[in-house]
């Protein structure tokens, strides 16, 4: 967690979670949201089990970073499979080279929505670095600019440009 930049994410398990739920659930999301700027995710615990082998990168990413705060720990027995996250890896690495294509032909002399498309790239690919380096195995932080650090390490990526898009997303530097 880092002060002023990290998000929280509360994940909310029910053990059972249906269409007739959601006008209770919908309730207390306005009252996380508004209070703390918290937007829960709900699910049931059937959901999780079955979503699991299809989101790794998620998991991953959850797995590294959660508490439980009330109930079972779920997510323990959550594995990572290294061949179904190089399958999702591929998969976002190829659809995020198609979405930036399309997206920049859209936003042609649109100044402005091509620096929107680069930010959100940008923090697309410090999660899919992350999945990455976890499939070779490397000691993976939690921090972006960590990941990114070890990222630029082991793939060769050029450092400059990194701490420039950094730069860029902190505000600190206008792209022209």
């Amino acid at each position: 967690y880092v002060e002023n930049t990290s998000d929280i994410n509360i994940m909310v398990v029910y053990s059972d979670l249906n269409i007739a739920n959601l006008d209770s659930v919908a309730e207390f999301a306005k009252k996380w949201f508004a209070k703390r700027n918290i937007s829960p995710r709900f699910i049931s615990k059937r959901n999780l089990a079955s979503s699991a082998p299809y989101f790794q990168i998620d998991m991953l990413e959850m797995k590294d970073g959660y508490a439980v705060l009330h109930g079972d720990d779920l997510l323990k027995d959550i594995v990572i499979d290294s061949k179904k996250l190089h399958w999702q890896l591929s998969y976002e690495i190829k659809a995020m080279r198609m979405r930036i294509k399309q997206q920049f032909w859209a936003s042609t002399g649109n100044e402005t929505r091509i620096r929107h498309i680069l930010l959100e790239r940008f923090t697309s690919l410090i999660h899919l670095s992350r999945a990455l380096l976890f499939l070779n195995k490397k000691n993976v932080a939690v921090s972006h600019r960590e990941i990114m650090k070890t990222a630029c390490d082991t793939f060769r990526i050029n450092r400059d440009f990194v701490e420039m898009m950094f730069d860029f997303k902190n505000s600190c530097v206008r792209l022209d």
